[in-house]
């Protein structure tokens, strides 16, 4: 009934003398600090002494860094930018910093909220993205392998719909992707499935979609490694309609796609964790169909949010470098000068021989107007 001999009735005295990284959420701010406190989290008072006590796993995903995963190694709690492996991890203050790196850092978010601008009312955006339409790209476009994006690799806006997607005996990959790299605008709805790409690198220009933007089950076709990992490289400030992402196994966070200046509302499934579950088909036929299986099934692995256009002002300050936050000018029209009265002639004085008239001669010979309201020639008026 009484504890093990080798269970002390004091903390171990094998407990290192500087802190375990791994017991803190925040590092201690003196160099003094004595180091066997416990963490704080979710803790009173001190604990009763017991082995059990002390954590054998590194401090939680969500004391780290909100929805991004991999903190296997995370020491620090303003761990905020992933690098392009779950392994790296740097530390930066905004999103910004984060990108500057490249398409492959992702910034973490700590709420798992797509950050969204209030829709602009009174300015009509469809008129003016038709109106630059060339006659090359008027209409709907289908992008199911390279050769198709070449075909409009020229264009910057697309009248219609636009559709990328992989099919059975093509794909779309990469390659296909970095051909849209002009494209800016696209009218209608943009729908983005089965691409055969761990991001959406070449949709960089792409800011405007006049309608909904879908982005779902990417990648259907491909192995582990065309897996869609990150929403880097989709440069998208405008949907007019709703988003929705949705069955993307592989795609763990937002990956600092926002903020959006939306009219309709927006959806989506995150998948952290996922990967690690269904790297292979298992008894499925596909890879996709084996984590669909692993990971609708278990809420662990799925994180469903929605919600509308934000009308608070929460994110002003994001929302700000959104260039269609605020509407364009209403051009004025050129104001145009007062037509000014023209004075009306007087009647001159010391006419010669007394004979009146408004308009006069050198040496006082006075006349009346002409029919057309003018002096006679070489007289002017009085």
């Amino acid at each position: 009934t009484d504890p093990p001999s080798h269970f002390p009735t004091d903390p171990p005295t094998n407990i290192p003398t500087d802190a375990p990284i791994v017991l803190a959420t925040n590092p201690p701010t003196d160099s003094t600090m004595d180091p066997t406190p416990l963490p704080t989290s979710g803790l009173t008072s001190a604990p009763t002494p017991g082995p059990t006590l002390w954590p054998t796993t590194e401090p939680t995903l969500a004391d780290m860094c909100g929805s991004c995963v991999g903190c296997a190694h995370v020491t620090s709690g303003v761990t905020t930018c992933r690098g392009p492996s779950d392994t790296e991890w740097v530390t930066h203050a905004t999103k910004a910093l984060c990108t500057e790196h490249g398409l492959g850092y992702h910034w973490c978010f700590t709420d798992l909220e797509l950050e969204t601008c209030p829709r602009v009312s009174g300015y009509n955006y469809y008129t003016e993205c038709m109106a630059n339409v060339l006659s090359d790209c008027a209409g709907s476009r289908n992008v199911y392998s390279t050769n198709d994006a070449k075909n409009i690799k020229d264009c910057t806006v697309i009248g219609g719909d636009l559709k990328i997607a992989s099919a059975a005996g093509t794909s779309v990959t990469g390659v296909a992707l970095a051909y849209l790299v002009n494209l800016e605008k696209v009218c209608g709805n943009v729908h983005i499935a089965q691409i055969d790409a761990p991001t959406l690198n070449g949709l960089q220009k792409l800011a405007f979609v006049g309608g909904s933007l879908d982005i779902s089950q990417n990648s259907y076709y491909g192995t582990k490694d065309m897996f869609l990992t990150s929403l880097a490289g989709l440069g998208i400030k405008y949907v007019g309609g709703s988003i929705k992402i949705a069955q993307n196994y592989y795609l763990e966070d937002l990956g600092g796609f926002g903020p959006v200046t939306l009219g309709g509302n927006w959806a989506f499934d995150l998948h952290p964790g996922c990967h690690s579950v269904c790297e292979d088909a298992g008894m499925y036929v596909s890879m996709y169909v084996n984590c669909a299986n692993l990971c609708n099934s278990d809420s662990s692995y799925k994180v469903t949010k929605n919600g509308v256009a934000d009308t608070t002002g929460m994110y002003d300050a994001e929302c700000a470098g959104n260039p269609y936050t605020t509407a364009p000018p209403t051009p004025q029209p050129t104001a145009q000068p007062t037509p000014q009265l023209t004075a009306q002639p007087q009647a001159c004085k010391n006419c010669w021989n007394n004979i009146p008239g408004v308009c006069q001669q050198a040496n006082k010979v006075c006349w009346n107007l002409l029919p057309s309201g003018e002096c006679p020639t070489d007289t002017s008026p009085c």
